[in-house]
Protein backbone atom coordinates (compact mmCIF):
# COMPACT_ATOMS: atom_id res chain seq x y z
CA UNK A 1 0.00 0.00 0.00
CA UNK A 2 1.09 3.33 -0.87
CA UNK A 3 -0.09 6.41 -0.16
CA UNK A 4 0.68 10.71 0.13
CA UNK A 5 -0.97 13.61 1.26
CA UNK A 6 1.06 17.25 -0.05
CA UNK A 7 0.30 20.59 -1.62
CA UNK A 8 1.59 21.60 -5.05
CA UNK A 9 2.28 25.64 -6.36
CA UNK A 10 2.96 26.62 -9.73
CA UNK A 11 6.49 27.44 -10.42
CA UNK A 12 5.75 29.88 -14.06
CA UNK A 13 3.36 31.90 -14.79
CA UNK A 14 2.83 33.09 -18.62
CA UNK A 15 3.13 36.74 -19.04
CA UNK A 16 -0.26 38.18 -19.94
CA UNK A 17 -1.70 41.71 -20.61
CA UNK A 18 -2.78 43.71 -18.01
CA UNK A 19 -5.78 45.56 -17.48
CA UNK A 20 -4.32 48.90 -17.26
CA UNK A 21 -2.25 48.13 -20.64
CA UNK A 22 -5.80 46.53 -22.12
CA UNK A 23 -7.17 50.05 -21.41
CA UNK A 24 -4.82 51.79 -22.94
CA UNK A 25 -4.17 49.79 -26.23
CA UNK A 26 -7.64 50.31 -26.63
CA UNK A 27 -8.21 54.03 -26.10
CA UNK A 28 -4.92 53.73 -28.48
CA UNK A 29 -6.61 52.11 -30.93
CA UNK A 30 -9.62 54.23 -31.19
CA UNK A 31 -7.54 57.22 -31.41
CA UNK A 32 -5.57 55.99 -33.99
CA UNK A 33 -8.54 54.73 -36.53
CA UNK A 34 -10.16 58.39 -35.76
CA UNK A 35 -13.12 56.96 -33.99
CA UNK A 36 -15.18 57.86 -30.60
CA UNK A 37 -14.03 55.59 -28.12
CA UNK A 38 -17.01 52.97 -27.12
CA UNK A 39 -18.20 53.93 -23.60
CA UNK A 40 -16.27 50.92 -21.21
CA UNK A 41 -12.71 52.48 -22.46
CA UNK A 42 -13.63 55.84 -21.40
CA UNK A 43 -14.49 54.70 -18.00
CA UNK A 44 -11.08 54.61 -15.58
CA UNK A 45 -12.80 51.81 -13.99
CA UNK A 46 -11.57 48.85 -16.15
CA UNK A 47 -8.22 50.72 -16.31
CA UNK A 48 -7.40 48.90 -12.67
CA UNK A 49 -6.17 45.65 -12.10
CA UNK A 50 -8.41 44.08 -9.86
CA UNK A 51 -7.40 40.28 -9.96
CA UNK A 52 -4.65 38.23 -11.32
CA UNK A 53 -6.84 35.41 -12.36
CA UNK A 54 -4.08 33.51 -13.22
CA UNK A 55 -2.38 32.92 -9.96
CA UNK A 56 -5.68 32.97 -8.62
CA UNK A 57 -6.86 29.89 -10.66
CA UNK A 58 -3.45 28.14 -10.41
CA UNK A 59 -2.66 28.52 -6.88
CA UNK A 60 -2.01 25.92 -4.54
CA UNK A 61 -3.77 22.62 -4.79
CA UNK A 62 -3.94 19.83 -2.84
CA UNK A 63 -2.55 16.52 -4.12
CA UNK A 64 -3.44 12.98 -2.72
CA UNK A 65 -2.76 9.81 -4.33
CA UNK A 66 -3.42 6.39 -3.22
CA UNK A 67 -2.44 2.70 -4.40
CA UNK A 68 -3.44 -0.33 -3.29
CA UNK A 69 -1.71 -4.04 -4.28
CA UNK A 70 -3.54 -7.25 -4.07
CA UNK A 71 -2.31 -10.46 -4.77
CA UNK A 72 -3.53 -13.90 -4.36
CA UNK A 73 -6.94 -15.36 -4.63
CA UNK A 74 -9.08 -18.50 -5.89
CA UNK A 75 -11.39 -19.29 -8.74
CA UNK A 76 -14.14 -17.58 -7.86
CA UNK A 77 -12.09 -14.29 -7.15
CA UNK A 78 -10.67 -14.22 -10.09
CA UNK A 79 -13.52 -15.03 -12.13
CA UNK A 80 -15.40 -11.96 -10.14
CA UNK A 81 -12.81 -9.40 -11.04
CA UNK A 82 -12.68 -10.51 -14.55
CA UNK A 83 -16.22 -10.17 -15.03
CA UNK A 84 -16.85 -6.74 -13.23
CA UNK A 85 -13.76 -5.03 -15.01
Amino acid sequence: MNFYNGFSNSTKYIDLLTAPDLYKLKRERYTNDGVAIDAPWNDDYYAVQRTDWQRAIMGTGHVTNGDVNIQGGNEVSILFFYLYL
